[in-house]
C-alpha cells in the first residue's frame, strides 16, 4: 500500500513536472516564433530601404552620366587625364565630388578615367556589364535617340549574353 502511495505521488509529481516542462517549451516556441517574425520583418524593411537607396543612386548616376559638359568632353574624344582634371576642377561636377568618393568613366571594356578612391580595379566589370544589359537599348544621351551597340560594347557584353 505504501509503495502504491509513493508511486502515485511520484507519478503525480512527474506529470506535473512534465506539464510545466511542456508549458515552458510552448512558451519558448512562441517567443522564438515572435523573434523570427520580427527578424523577417526587419530584414524586409532593410531590403526595401536598400532598393530605394539603389534606385536613388541610379538616378543620380544617370543624371551625372548625361551632364552636357561631360557628354561634350566625351564627344571631343578627351583622354583620361583630361577627364580626371574636369572631375577635379569643374563646377558642373561639384555635386558629384561632394556626394561620391569615386568617379569612373568606362567606355566599352576600357576604363577611360578614374577619379577618387578606392579604385575598384576590374571588380566593377560585372556591375557595368549587368547594368548595360538591364538597360537593353543603347542610347545617345545628348541626341536623345537609340543607337546601335559598337563592336567594343558587343565584345564586352559577350561574356554575359547567353
Amino acid at each position: 500500500m505504501r509503495a502504491r502511495l509513493t508511486f502515485g505521488i511520484a507519478a503525480a509529481l512527474a506529470a506535473g513536472g512534465l506539464g510545466t516542462f511542456a508549458g515552458l517549451n510552448e512558451a519558448n516556441r512562441r517567443a522564438l516564433e515572435r523573434q523570427a517574425d520580427e527578424a523577417s520583418r526587419a530584414a524586409e524593411s532593410v531590403r526595401a530601404s536598400w532598393k530605394a537607396e539603389q534606385r536613388a543612386l541610379e538616378t543620380q548616376v544617370l543624371q551625372a552620366a548625361s551632364a552636357k559638359p561631360l557628354l561634350a568632353a566625351l564627344d571631343s574624344d578627351v583622354d583620361g587625364p583630361t577627364l580626371v582634371d574636369l572631375f577635379q576642377s569643374e563646377d558642373w561636377w561639384r555635386s558629384m565630388r561632394a556626394e561620391f568618393s569615386l568617379s569612373r568613366v568606362v567606355v566599352g571594356q576600357r576604363v577611360l578615367a578614374t577619379y577618387g578612391a578606392p579604385d575598384p580595379g576590374s571588380a566593377d566589370r560585372e556591375v557595368v556589364a549587368s547594368r548595360a544589359l538591364s538597360v537593353c537599348v543603347p542610347f545617345n544621351l545628348e541626341g536623345q535617340y537609340p543607337r546601335r551597340l559598337t563592336e567594343a560594347e558587343r565584345a564586352f557584353l559577350a561574356d554575359w549574353v547567353e
